[in-house]
């Protein structure tokens, strides 16, 4: 099974459209519990390594869930941001039920990810197998942006989104 990315997506409801109640499909709310555990573990994992705690590093949305202290922010294009002295790293979670090997980036993760400080690292932590405690693996993978850039990744969609003006 390919990565699942947290983000929440609300199915449409009836209503007007301004602010009526929308419900989660079963899809939804299996996309939102694996994104939950797999963010879950990587705080965890960053508070071992920086002594940092998740209510300071944790910047995505579904912090909300288990965290008091706001909602967080998704447009950001990464869950956790970590400064550890001259120095910010940038970590985006993706989580799988499964160990494929596969992510795939959003739009502001990409936009974020390929305009850096000089002081930034972007970082994208794979969890494999995010359900299971015996073959959890956290394993960090370099910015496709940075060097090396692609460097012992395949791409698999080099989809565009473009938007351009017609003439006359």
């Amino acid at each position: 099974m390919p990565p699942v990315v947290a983000r929440t997506r609300k199915a449409s409801g009836a209503g007007s459209g301004t602010g009526g109640y929308r419900a989660s499909t079963p899809d939804q709310d299996k996309t939102i519990a694996i994104g939950l555990a797999g963010k879950t573990v990587v705080g965890a994992w960053l508070r071992e390594r920086f002594g940092v705690p998740e209510e300071t590093s944790w910047k995505s949305s579904l912090r909300s869930h288990v965290l008091a202290g706001g909602p967080g922010d998704d447009r950001l294009g990464y869950d956790f941001r970590i400064h550890n002295g001259d120095q910010t790293y940038l970590y985006e979670v993706k989580a799988s039920v499964g160990s494929s090997g596969e992510v795939t980036l959003g739009d502001s993760e990409v936009e974020r990810a390929a305009h850096l400080g000089t002081d930034e690292t972007y970082i994208i932590v794979y969890v494999s197998d995010v359900l299971d405690r015996e073959r959890r693996r956290i394993t960090p993978l370099p910015s496709p942006f940075g060097a090396p850039g692609l460097a012992g990744y395949e791409l698999l969609s080099a989809k565009m989104r473009l938007r351009f003006t017609l003439p006359g």
